[in-house]
């Protein structure tokens, strides 16, 4: 979590304050809807 998939890339330098794992490909109306657009 938070490295790229290619060596060439630089790590994250963040912080990741949450963080969750779905069983399905979310929909953009349901990220916005997760994201606080309500």
């Amino acid at each position: 979590l938070g490295r790229s998939q290619w060596s060439a890339d630089g790590y994250y330098q963040g912080l990741i304050d949450d963080f969750r794992i779905y069983n399905k490909a979310l929909s953009a109306g349901e990220v916005r809807y997760l994201g606080g657009d309500r």
